[in-house]
């Protein structure tokens, strides 16, 4: 599936970040970034359901397999923030901050989630009645 880049975390964040269901995803997704070569990590621990998040200079890469829970997605939302809130130097952001921008990230997510399954769940459906 193409790579489609999320919303901005918040106003004027210079990361772009993704979600990659698969392994293929995650190495296109890689590539975009520009990542070092060097960096081409492992995409999600092999039998796992659940998500990795992988943070580069110019991107942020969410991975978690097509069908993850959506309490994955929210774990995943809360590392993005705490990423973020890191690289511009905040210790300590307030309980309504913190709250409101893990809810956007988390929606992102789960949104972006609901599309690739509805991209894929026609096909196989498909793929059925032959």
């Amino acid at each position: 599936m193409k790579i489609r880049w999320l919303k901005e975390p918040f106003e004027g964040c210079p990361i772009g970040w993704t979600l990659c269901t698969s392994p293929k995803e995650f190495i296109k997704a890689q590539r975009k970034a520009k990542t070092p070569h060097g960096e081409m990590d492992a995409w999600c621990a092999e039998g796992i359901f659940a998500g990795v998040t992988h943070f580069f200079p110019s991107a942020i890469i969410v991975c978690a397999p097509l069908g993850a829970s959506y309490d994955v997605l929210v774990h995943e939302a809360v590392h993005v923030f705490q990423r973020m809130m890191q690289s511009i130097g905040e210790t300590n952001p307030g309980v309504e901050i913190q709250a409101y921008a893990i809810q956007h990230l988390a929606r992102c997510l789960i949104e972006e989630m609901n599309y690739r399954q509805q991209k894929v769940e026609p096909k196989a459906e498909a793929e059925v009645a032959k």
